[in-house]
């Protein structure tokens, strides 16, 4: 008996099912047209938005970092200095991974704010709409850059209409557009700008790995200083023979090492594959956004279509009860 009444009730809730299909496909069927006006609606809006979207390339270059990440400085002198407690010498025993800094600084407000302004890029990245490859022509936005009075037209917090766009606008706009990655396995970084111009794409990323190995070189050189002066004291506080000479090797090492930053242009990133001006575009991908606008649409449709429907039956059931 009671594996009847079990199958029973499952023949009746598949029943139900069906029903329940059944006039939701009678629901749909009967609001297609409605249905069909919104999807081909939200599609023409979808094709209209996708081609006012300006093409953007993008320009890569392959780096290969150009140090062993040994420990530099004076804190790179800690390990030597063990054997020297006579010498009274106070440092730190951290090795520092210089690849780490060096990623860290491209990524740093300071840096790419400093980029910027010393390449006076702030008006194309902020104010470039889009560019035609057939007469390589480029289109500012009219409100945000002046072309032709060469004045900034945006209004930020409370910075008044013609002041330069800020520190922190021009960092964020600059992070949109940038993409380092870095292989795990081999260790190879790929530094990317995606931009609407393709040859400003091939320069910045250029520049960027040229600005960085001078930063990185510049730093070490006064690193290497630091580190001579430091040791020149040391020296001239003690007269035992044996300390004396470690100091002397220590000094002929950071000379050594401060002739390699200043003879090596490509001192922390070595360039594998140069960035080069990118002939094809990478975005935008029109034929997704229109093909997401149609099923968007379809989906809109159906929901609306739906929810008249539940409408007019609650107030059929309303007007039966009165």
């Amino acid at each position: 008996m009671t594996e009847n009444r079990e199958s029973s009730n499952t023949a009746t809730s598949i029943a139900d099912d069906e029903i329940d299909l059944l006039e939701f496909i009678k629901i749909l069927w009967k609001g297609k047209y409605l249905i069909i006006v919104i999807t081909v609606l939200i599609t023409a809006m979808s094709v209209i938005f996708a081609l006012n979207l300006p093409n953007k390339y993008k320009a890569s270059a392959l780096v290969a970092p150009m140090e062993n990440n040994n420990a530099s400085g004076l804190a790179g002198l800690a390990q030597k200095f063990g054997a020297l407690s006579g010498a009274n010498i106070q440092l730190g025993n951290k090795k520092i991974n210089k690849t780490a800094i060096a990623m860290a600084v491209l990524r740093s407000r300071f840096f790419i704010t400093n980029f910027i302004k010393e390449h006076n890029i702030s008006v194309p990245l902020m104010a470039v709409k889009e560019w035609h490859k057939s007469n390589n022509q480029v289109f500012y936005k009219d409100d945000v850059y002046d072309i032709d009075k060469k004045q900034w037209l945006i209004e930020v917090n409370d910075r008044p209409i013609g002041s330069p766009p800020s520190d922190e606008l021009l960092y964020k706009e600059f992070m949109e557009i940038l993409s380092v990655e870095t292989n795990e396995k081999t260790g190879f970084v790929t530094v990317s700008i995606e931009f609407p111009i393709p040859a400003s794409a091939s320069q910045w990323v250029r520049w960027l790995i040229s600005d960085l190995n001078e930063y990185m070189r510049q730093q070490e050189i006064r690193s290497m200083k630091v580190s001579i002066r430091y040791l020149k004291d040391q020296l001239e506080k003690t007269t035992v023979v044996e300390i004396r000479n470690t100091f002397f090797e220590l000094i002929k090492e950071q000379v050594q090492r401060g002739l390699i930053a200043k003879t090596e242009e490509e001192y922390i990133l070595k360039t594998i594959d140069p960035a080069t001006v990118p002939e094809k575009k990478v975005g935008p991908r029109r034929m997704l956004i229109v093909i997401l606008g149609g099923l968007c649409g379809g989906l809109l449709g159906v929901i609306i279509v739906v929810f008249q429907t539940s409408i007019q039956k609650m107030k059929k059931l309303k007007s039966s009860e009165v």
